[in-house]
């Protein structure tokens, strides 16, 4: 696997910047990243903070086609998988499913 700046498979990466101080700005350049790539790639993935640590996240949420939550099993709780789909239904953002990082599969069952 490459780093942060090197392609994985021929995919091509745009290393995250720093944000910037004014949300409108931050979702022009996001807007303008997307368009830039989309007419050569079949999909864009837009890796973002937890929305609940991040405003941006909704609003880059609200431009997309869809949505993957990502939780953690004993660290995602409840009320903040509850929170996040909430945020993510304010802004209409479409959720095509959830992914369950770091979980425990029962011996054998691969």
């Amino acid at each position: 696997m490459g780093n942060d700046s090197e392609p994985v498979d021929d995919t091509p990466l745009v290393p995250a910047r720093r944000m910037t101080r004014t949300p409108r700005r931050f979702l022009r350049t996001v807007r303008a990243i997307v368009d830039a790539v989309a007419f050569n790639v079949d999909l864009v993935v837009i890796d973002t903070p937890p929305i609940n640590l991040s405003v941006e996240a909704a609003q880059v949420a609200a431009i997309t086609d869809g949505v993957i939550v990502i939780v953690r099993p004993r660290i995602t709780t409840h009320e903040a998988l509850e929170f996040t789909l909430d945020r993510l239904d304010r802004v209409d953002a479409r959720v095509l499913g959830v992914i369950m990082n770091d979980a425990e599969m029962p011996f054998g069952l691969l």
